[in-house]
């Protein structure tokens, strides 16, 4: 009946190893011990996991089209400065847009990623002012968590 299954893969090579040594064990008092030892062993060797390199193809960002939406963003806020904040509101009603954060890795930083868009005059006036003063642009005069 295990053979009309039409098992495949790792199952398959499980079977065929456990079908030898079942067999011979059904033969009774008859069976010889080294080849259900070979069976199980030949199991052993089915079951074992195999690990596979998984090579993932390298694939820059979308910048192109985050640029495009960083446009398309600043046009529905016209007046307004391109805040992450604005962002995520504006993301609420385009929810194909792209996550502040994978524009901001994609680029570096959200200033960054306004200014590639050609959009660096609009980014958050904080931001411009500490960059200024070359204070850092996350902590401004305060010093970093330790």
């Amino acid at each position: 009946m295990l053979d009309q299954a039409m098992l495949r893969g790792r199952k398959r090579r499980e079977f065929e190893a456990w079908r030898v040594g079942a067999a011979e064990y059904a033969r009774g008092r008859d069976r010889d011990e080294a080849v259900i030892a070979a069976a199980a062993e030949s199991l052993t060797h089915a079951r074992a996991y195999t690990e596979r390199p998984v090579v993932l193809p390298a694939r820059d960002p979308p910048t192109e089209a985050y640029i495009d939406v960083l446009r398309a963003f600043a046009d529905e806020v016209p007046d307004d400065r391109l805040t992450c904040t604005a962002y995520a509101h504006a993301r609420a009603s385009h929810p194909e847009w792209p996550t502040r954060n994978t524009v901001a890795l994609a680029f570096g930083t959200w200033e960054q990623a306004l200014r590639a868009a050609g959009l660096g005059a609009r980014a958050s006036s904080w931001r411009q002012r500490s960059r200024l003063r070359g204070a850092h642009p996350l902590w401004g005069d305060f010093p970093p968590p330790a």
